[in-house]
Parts: structure tokens; C-alpha cells; sequence
């Protein structure tokens, strides 16, 4: 079992969403291998995983499908 270095809760092994940027577009991988807090929510990837997904980013692109997302200014929340 692995603990939480957050919160020192459980982790589980689970399949979860990355969200990361490439040339300051965002890239949204799905399906990606992690250990996830069931207490907090605190994602943590192998180093493995983390290796893949650099590669992935850096390489040819072949999205599944496409989506939008809104953009919010955290300045302009209150």
C-alpha cells in the first residue's frame, strides 16, 4: 500500500486524466496510470508514466477527438 505524502492517506492505483501544455496549448491525456489519494485527490505518477507522457507530448500528436474548455482569469474570480 502506498501512503499519501500529503495527507498520509491511502493511495490506490487508478486511471485518471493529465492535463498538460505544448507550445501553450493544453493536451489532455486520458487513461494515464497513477496513484490516487482517496482521502485528498493527490495524483502521484510513476516515473514510468511520467516518461511516456514527455514522450507522447514531444512527439506526433494523434488526438481521439477534440474539445473546448472555458478560460477564466483567477484575478477576475471573487
Amino acid at each position: 500500500m502506498m501512503i499519501c505524502p500529503e495527507c498520509k492517506g491511502e493511495m490506490k492505483e487508478e486511471r485518471t486524466s493529465v492535463t498538460l501544455f505544448r507550445e501553450g496549448q493544453p493536451v489532455l491525456f486520458e487513461d494515464v496510470p497513477a496513484w490516487v489519494c482517496v482521502q485528498c485527490g493527490e495524483i502521484w505518477l510513476s516515473a514510468e508514466a511520467a516518461r511516456k507522457l514527455d514522450e507522447r507530448l514531444a512527439g506526433e500528436l494523434k488526438p481521439r477527438r477534440y474539445i473546448s474548455m472555458p478560460v477564466v482569469v483567477f484575478a477576475a474570480t471573487s
